[in-house]
């Protein structure tokens, strides 16, 4: 074995690859097989102990583990070797923590104390060690804690590698390797723990991150990896970054001004320029630091909301601003170059957002909800500008997400209706996923507070999402697709989407309202495409739901609400005041002859593709996704024979089923399990029919 530790150690990788399996073996499988059997083992001086190899092994990882000397190194093959030998340490680190321990101990003893002093690669080499060590142990759950102490021999070690990195960079004279700095950052990260036991060190830490060694570091991929560390430290480190926020602040303040330049000259112009999208990370992190403020009033002279507030405008009065400013001369004409504008706004919003990522609630400061009113407004305003811009409606969209959560309903629907107007009869194809989503956050949020506006957008929305389709390939049926049929099918799923939350929210008055009633029939038969035309479960199941839930409250007056109605909240959703006062409002009632024509669709030709469904390459009971749409089949049946009762039972005995060619026994016994209501015998009851059929 001694050949094969020098071996595994050796200085040419090619070398140590030729004994990778060997250790791989030792320090994996017969390492677990040793400890699984500890106390089992005969006393016996030849029985073969990997445990004993355990230093070597370590020894060996730690050498090969090191970065390259050479940059025309395979970097990628490096890496790949790098994490095979990673794998090996994790389990060791499970088997044996304590053995691991010791062994970086030992290692961090042997270094030169002054981190300065050693060799780049073997410094990162054991950071990188010390690093994976807390994944190791994590994985041990009560048995990490005795790591994790305070006062543990892990702890001490990790704060002495603060303090020794610390020295190091206040040592100007020997730049730090970019590779150590990053190394050591991940590692702050990972054992923030360490961190707030020793809140003494998070200054120093934070003022190394933003100066020289970090965010003005001279390489672009070290300040681009820090801007991204620097968010996860405060994030872990919580409520010990508070007495830091000011600082911290007046910081990241010349780093949040977006450059007016195209990147490729603003990255010329300046050494430290840091790229837009690891600027973002820094939005986040202020967005962060102002959300998360807790400070005493006596430290201050404000009180937290005072001071939250002052800080917000600091950050975000710059992109507002600068806003204002873009729009204005592109209104003036002094700005001609409307694809530069778009980005410009797109950039300033999408910041803005970022910032607000961490505000979850609508009092979080003083002057709360003027203040983000404004952004709403801005938001308008760059959409009415500029609105085709693919870039600004997609930051558009992502702005009112975040801006859901922070304005409370009058200021946030008082002022919202117009952009989103305008983002849903502008939507194209590619965009139709985020409006819909943004739709749905909006209805589960509001629900009947959203019915009016709904009213009047609903039906347009669905008539212009039918315009984006591509008409129905040839191919629709077969087991490939082309493009067209593929981007219809990913319109028809959304559009399902919201016409399922529409109606699950106790929204389906707009549909039945005295605006939109004349085309009620249209929105049944595009439902009853879904139901047996559209070749995903997913989407059969959706439709099929809508059906149901139409029927019970349209047809099904009294009638008891399914169990998937119950669970979703749909069926309280449905009979709440908010929703009496909705359908009242909008004249919502259908009218006799209305509801005989919904009774009768929803008999004759719901009932129809419950069936055609299954003729559908894509149906087989024996997956999940379809049985779940059968569920919502049998849903559909046990609503129509309450709601139709003998009628139903009827057509489905004497006229529909015969009509398939089924057997008069195997109709009317169907019939008999569809009477009883009971929604596991129909849903067992179809399936044997569709099996027989």
């Amino acid at each position: 074995m001694p050949l094969v530790w020098e071996l595994f150690a050796h200085e040419a990788k090619d070398v140590s690859e030729e004994v990778f399996e060997i250790v791989n073996a030792v320090g994996g499988a017969m390492l677990r097989t040793e400890t699984q059997a500890a106390g089992k083992l005969e006393a016996d001086a030849e029985v073969f102990r990997p445990s004993e190899y355990i230093p070597q092994i370590l020894h060996g990882i730690y050498r090969q583990t090191r970065f390259p000397e050479d940059s025309d190194s395979d970097a990628a093959e490096f890496e790949e070797y790098r994490r095979s030998l990673y794998t090996i340490f994790l389990n060791i680190v499970r088997q044996r923590p304590h053995d691991t321990l010791a062994f970086l101990s030992n290692l961090a003893q042997s270094l030169p104390a002054q981190f300065a002093e050693i060799d780049p690669r073997d410094l990162e080499s054991f950071l990188s060690l010390v690093y994976r060590f807390k994944e190791g142990i994590t994985a041990l759950k009560a048995a990490a804690v005795v790591f994790n102490e305070p006062s543990s021999p892990l702890t001490v070690m990790v704060v002495q590698i603060h303090s020794s990195m610390l020295g190091a960079a206040s040592n100007s004279a020997v730049p730090l390797h970019p590779s150590v700095l990053l190394t050591y950052y991940d590692l702050a990260v990972r054992y923030s723990k360490v961190l707030q036991n020793e809140s003494a060190l998070i200054p120093a830490v934070l003022e190394m991150m933003f100066g020289p060694h970090g965010l003005a570091h001279p390489a672009a991929h070290v300040r681009s990896r820090v801007c991204y560390l620097c968010l996860r430290l405060v994030k872990a480190i919580g409520s010990s970054v508070n007495p830091h926020a000011s600082s911290i602040l007046a910081a990241l303040q010349p780093r949040l001004a977006i450059a007016n330049e195209r990147e490729a000259l603003a990255s010329q112009h300046d050494p430290t320029f840091l790229a837009y999208d690891d600027q973002l990370y820094l939005f986040e992190l202020a967005g962060q630091i102002i959300a998360s403020l807790v400070l005493p009033s006596q430290e201050t002279g404000m009180d937290v909301k005072q001071l939250r507030y002052r800080y917000t405008i600091a950050v975000m009065e710059p992109l507002l601003q600068g806003l204002n400013l873009t729009l204005n001369e592109l209104a003036s004409g002094a700005l001609t170059d409307e694809e530069y504008a778009a980005e410009h706004c797109a950039s300033h919003l999408n910041a803005i957002a970022h910032v607000l990522k961490a505000f979850k609630s609508t009092d979080c400061m003083e002057n709360h909800q003027e203040t983000f009113t404004q952004v709403l407004t801005a938001a308008a305003c760059v959409l009415r500008a500029l609105p085709r811009a693919p870039r600004v409606r997609s930051k558009v969209v992502f702005t009112l997400h975040r801006l859901t959560t922070v304005l409370d309903r009058e200021h946030f629907l008082g002022n919202v209706q117009e952009t989103l107007q305008a983002l849903m009869m502008g939507c194209e194809q590619p965009e139709v996923v985020e409006i819909v989503q943004l739709l749905d956050q909006l209805i589960i949020k509001h629900k009947q507070a959203l019915g009016a506006f709904l009213n009047e957008t609903t039906l347009p929305f669905v008539q212009h999402l039918c315009s984006l389709m591509p008409e129905r390939s040839a191919l629709a049926d077969g087991e490939t697709k082309d493009a067209p049929q593929l981007e219809r099918e990913a319109t028809q799923k959304y559009l399902y989407t919201f016409l399922l939350h529409l109606v699950t929210h106790g929204l389906d008055a707009v549909l039945a309202s005295a605006r939109n009633v004349a085309q009620l029939e249209n929105m049944l038969r595009l439902v009853l495409e879904g139901c047996a035309e559209v070749q995903d479960a997913n989407i059969n199941r959706a439709c099929f739901s809508v059906g149901s839930m139409l029927v019970e409250r349209w047809i099904g007056s009294g009638m008891t609400p399914s169990p998937a109605s119950e669970a979703s909240g749909a069926s309280t959703a449905a009979t709440s005041p908010a929703s009496v006062a909705l359908r009242t409002a909008l004249q919502a009632e259908l009218s006799a002859e209305g509801k005989a024509r919904f009774t009768q669709i929803a008999v004759q030709d719901f009932t129809s593709a419950m069936f055609a469904v299954t003729k559908l390459r894509h149906f087989d009971l024996d997956d999940m996704q379809t049985t779940l749409a059968a569920k919502e089949i049998a849903n559909m049946q046990a609503a129509l024979v309450g709601a139709v009762g003998v009628e139903y039972l009827g057509f489905l005995r004497e006229v529909f089923l015969p009509s398939l060619g089924c057997p008069a026994e195997l109709a009317t016994a169907y019939a008999e399990q569809v009477a009883t209501g009971d929604r596991k015998a129909i849903l067992a009851a179809y399936k044997a029919l569709v099996g027989k059929m």
